[in-house]
């Protein structure tokens, strides 16, 4: 008889069918009837207002012959269609009927609808809120093809009245620092509600013409729309337990309602300020007129109501240096050292399109493209989809000293971002080598501090402490002023030296001053120190002793320099000899591995010079 499929049908009206067939619906209860006219396909469907237990009647004309009355749980449009009939009632059912029939009047009920004990009118909570709102009344035939439909809506004044549909919310996962232009961004459903409008498809469905729903960013303030991929799956049923033909029984157990869920994306615009803003996710309701749903406020002009739900996402703010990630310090650097910092945020879903390089203050061009190339050294960078960027840059002897300026590009979805950090290279060298066999020395430079120290009487005594600074810097004891020449001492940063060119060719280190020392603060007319009264005693050392690294060497190979008892020289651009001093040297033959060469420092300080912080570069050179 084809009963089966009604259930489905009621709520699955063929948009194209031609409107012939008709049916009045009238609720005589009320003291002024109320009647709803639906014909074949009407969509949307009529809705008829009633009580429970209000009479119901209908007649229909231009009917197919042979038909059924059926009332039916909103379940049964989302059910698969050999499980829908288990969610109907038949109200009346009449094989040979003609083209033009009344059946009624019938009390209208309340509870169970069919043997599934979830299929109740009006539908629950749950159901209104996966967007299946109203029972239905329908007039079909036996090849389900429906002729009639009308929602039913219990909201008079009798008990139970349709629930009100929970607002939806929304859920949106940020970035650890927000998004820029032409990021992708994922929404979901939030933690209440799942209503998104009365659905039987999914959207978008264009042969429904359901939209996509759209995406308003800050749409309470300065609205602006975003590009939306944004979806809606319809909600579904399933009971397995519904078996049996034509007419199936569910045996009074329930199945499970799926609802919808909000899924897809959104690009975020461009042109947004940094920080907060709100993201509204607009849905069309196409909830019949008179239905609960029809009734949630909307904040789209008629006559295309919506529903709407909104949650916050971020803008992220521009790219910069994280304080105090430089290392080494700006101006601290130099040629040798590989330098380490950290920008941030940063697109995490972006990537690097110019790898930093030092631009030895070359004028950076902005017309000459994206990646532009310098003759300073280029770095690497990683962790990117953290937010935060680390970067690794070594500083070579390609890199001009003083103020300089490191180049990269990010390349967020938006479009290429430059980002530029400025930093000193100093010109002092702390590390050097390896020396390839043949090739010149390199240099590395230690600054020979003394702090001298006057009181006001003149006859205090000052205690003071030895050791080595951290390099570059060497501090010698502190000097208080007592009239008469004193000795300073101090040890010298040890200086490691290793060869491991496998050539034995021995190696020599020296050292020679590039001035006196210099008050840098000066007053009166003795402000110098004089190198000629700095000497040193060398000694010499393995790197490492014990395994698994040592023994780093063989220490008969390294001979420390001969201890000085006249004095240091000083270069000749400063009006010195420019003789060097010994501190360690390996002969030919031997000196390869890794070795410590140290000394034990003595300054002396005439009883007549000013007070002060005084300095000087040694510059110690291995070859």
């Amino acid at each position: 008889m084809g009963l089966g499929g009604l259930g489905l049908a009621i709520l699955a009206a063929p948009a194209a069918y031609a409107a012939t067939p008709s049916c009045t619906w009238t609720d005589s209860t009320p003291a002024v009837p109320t009647v709803v006219t639906s014909s074949q396909g009407q969509n949307p469907p009529a809705v008829l207002q009633a009580n429970v237990g209000d009479q119901i009647s209908v007649s229909c004309t231009d009917l197919a012959p042979g038909y059924a009355i059926v009332f039916a749980s909103p379940l049964a449009g989302v059910a698969p269609a050999a499980q829908a009939a288990g969610m109907t009632s038949i109200i009346d059912f009449n094989p040979a009927g003609g083209s033009s029939v009344s059946a009624g009047p019938v009390s209208l009920p309340t509870g169970t609808v069919g043997s599934d004990p979830n299929a109740t009118c009006p539908p629950s909570q749950a159901q209104v809120d996966a967007g299946l709102t109203n029972c239905a009344l329908a007039v079909a035939t036996l090849g389900a093809v429906q002729e009639s439909v009308v929602l039913v809506n219990y909201a008079g004044s009798g008990a139970p009245t349709n629930p009100t549909p929970s607002a939806p919310s929304l859920s949106i996962t940020n970035g650890s620092h927000g998004f820029v232009a032409g990021n992708g961004v994922n929404v979901a459903d939030g933690p209440s509600g799942h209503w998104w409008t009365y659905l039987t498809s999914d959207a978008p469905n264009p042969a429904a013409l359901l939209p996509s729903p759209s995406v308003v960013i800050d749409i309470a303030t300065s609205p602006v729309p975003a590009t939306s991929n944004v979806t809606v799956t319809h909600a579904t049923y399933d009971n397995p337990n519904c078996v049996g033909a034509p007419l199936p029984n569910c045996g009074g157990v329930g199945g499970t309602l799926t609802p919808p869920v909000l899924g897809g994306s959104f690009t975020w615009p461009a042109g947004l300020s940094a920080g907060s803003h709100t993201v509204t996710v607009v849905a069309l309701n196409v909830a019949p007129a008179g239905t609960q749903a029809a009734t949630q406020g909307s904040v789209c002009a008629a006559p295309f109501p919506c529903v709407t739900a909104t949650a916050l996402a971020s803008q992220q703010a521009a790219t910069a240096l994280v304080a105090g990630s430089l290392n080494p310090a700006d101006g601290v650097g130099s040629a040798g050292n590989t330098l380490q910092f950290d920008v941030s945020p940063v697109d995490t879903q972006g990537s690097v399109l110019c790898q930093p390089q030092f631009t030895n203050n070359v004028t950076i061009n902005p017309y000459a493209g994206t990646c532009q190339t310098f003759t300073g050294s280029t770095g690497s960078t990683s962790g990117q989809s953290t937010g935060t960027l680390h970067v690794t840059i070594p500083i070579t002897a390609a890199d001009d000293p003083g103020p300089n300026t490191i180049f990269m590009v990010i390349d967020p979805p938006g479009g290429p971002v430059p980002v530029t950090i400025p930093y000193t290279i100093s010109s002092l060298a702390t590390t050097c080598g390896p020396i390839a066999g043949g090739a010149p020395g390199c240099e590395t430079d230690q600054i020979i501090n003394q702090n001298v120290i006057g009181t006001a009487l003149g006859l205090s005594q000052t205690e003071s402490a030895t050791g080595t600074g951290a390099p570059p810097n060497v501090f010698m004891g502190d000097i208080t002023l007592n009239g008469f020449q004193q000795t300073a001492t101090g040890a010298l940063n040890t200086d490691v030296v290793q060869d491991i060119r496998g050539t034995l060719v021995g190696w020599t280190v020296t050292a020679v001053f590039q001035d006196d020392l210099q008050n840098a603060t000066p007053h009166g007319n003795h402000n110098t120190i004089p190198v000629s009264g700095f000497n040193w005693t060398p000694s010499v050392a393995l790197n490492a002793t014990a395994p698994p690294t040592g023994p780093s060497g063989f220490l008969a190979d390294v001979v420390a320099g001969a201890a000085t008892s006249a004095g240091f020289d000083k270069s000749v651009a400063s009006g010195g000899g420019g003789t060097a001093r010994t501190l360690c040297s390996a002969a030919p033959g031997g000196g390869g591995g890794t070795f410590n060469c140290a000394a034990a420092l003595t300054l002396k300080v005439p009883a007549g010079v000013a007070a002060g912080a005084y300095s000087a570069v040694l510059q110690i050179t291995i070859t």
